[in-house]
């Protein structure tokens, strides 16, 4: 500091360095006080990621599922091309459940279901039951297969569970 002053400015030196030492404490104590609001900050944001259900959707979350879309679209586009070229609930079967054919006799019912559901809308196992001419529990496992398979899916209304095509 004593270079730039001359010999006769040492009450000018003494304020400038008064001023300087104040002015390093007081960035001292800003500093001091950003480490303390960072150390908030972080607080908050943990204590914010405890607190929220792991379900919902952030958007970091959304980024990171969005980035694999193209893909999804894709396979989607090629799932309705090969439906659409479908002839009956038989051809979709076969195209989705290469391992377990069904037999001609379930192929044949399950497209029966398939028209019922149309025509209802939905349909209990019970119901299925009284129209059909089976046992609930077959009429069951019929649901359940083409459920597997996505032909159907289910809906709960109270406790009685009714099915609708997909």
């Amino acid at each position: 500091m004593a270079f730039l002053f001359k010999s006769g400015d040492s009450d000018r030196k003494n304020q400038t360095e008064t001023l300087l030492l104040d002015a390093l404490r007081m960035l001292a104590d800003i500093q001091t006080r950003l480490a303390a609001l960072q150390e908030r900050i972080d607080t908050v944001e943990r204590t914010l990621a405890e607190r929220l259900p792991p379900d919902i959707l952030t958007e970091r979350k959304f980024a990171q599922e969005v980035q694999g879309s193209d893909d999804i679209i894709g396979q989607i586009i090629s799932k309705v091309e090969e439906l659409s070229k479908a002839k009956s609930v038989r051809d979709i079967l076969e195209s989705r459940v290469v391992e377990q054919k069904p037999s001609p006799v379930e192929a044949k019912r399950m497209e029966v279901i398939t028209g019922l559901l149309q025509q209802h809308g939905k349909i209990s196992s019970d119901d299925l039951a009284n129209l059909m001419g089976l046992s609930r529990t077959r009429c069951n496992e019929y649901f359940k297969r083409m459920e597997e398979i996505g032909i159907v899916e289910p809906v709960l209304v109270g406790k009685e569970k009714f099915y609708r095509l997909s």
